[in-house]
């Protein structure tokens, strides 16, 4: 795409944007251009992506609220796991993540802050990180994850991750 015309198409976006008062007013350029690569800057499918990005946040405040990366809640949990992005993107570009859990202990396991964890440092990235992947492939190393793990995971809460990723 023609330079001229992506900020053509961002600058439809934050006009857009700016009249929308049910969504934050304070999305950085940065992340509207990913929404925008993320639809082949398409402006209404980067419309209805950003309606369903903000909307499936406000219906999950299990993960999206409360998330402080000081706290000791989320504190712990990057104590426990690793969360790992590699440098390489794949061969189709796509960005890849390895999520590890270090601590076996599954009292150490809090599902609900792992995915706030999870989210904290997908939106950091999303925010700053100036190359845009075609797509993410997260990969998930089970080797320490048990039975007992899997009894504190939290159904409905999981079903809004999926829903969301």
């Amino acid at each position: 795409m023609d330079p001229s015309n992506k900020s053509s198409h961002l600058n439809i976006i934050k006009t857009w944007l700016s009249k929308q008062n049910h969504l934050p007013q304070n999305i950085s350029e940065v992340l509207l251009n990913r929404f925008l690569h993320t639809c082949n800057y398409s402006i209404e499918q980067t419309k209805n992506l950003i309606e369903l990005f903000y909307t499936l946040r406000s219906q999950a405040p299990e993960i999206f609220s409360d998330r402080d990366p000081a706290s000791p809640e989320i504190l712990e949990i990057f104590e426990n796991f690793d969360f790992i992005p590699l440098r390489k993107p794949s061969e189709t570009n796509d960005k890849i993540f390895i999520y590890h859990i270090k601590n076996p202990d599954p009292a150490k396991y809090h599902f609900i802050n792992a995915l706030k964890a999870f989210f904290i440092l997908a939106d950091v990235r999303m925010a700053i990180e100036k190359e845009i992947p075609d797509g993410e492939i997260p990969i998930f190393d089970m080797t320490n994850f048990t039975l007992k793990h899997l009894t504190k995971i939290n159904l409905p809460v999981l079903r809004k991750y999926m829903m969301y990723t």
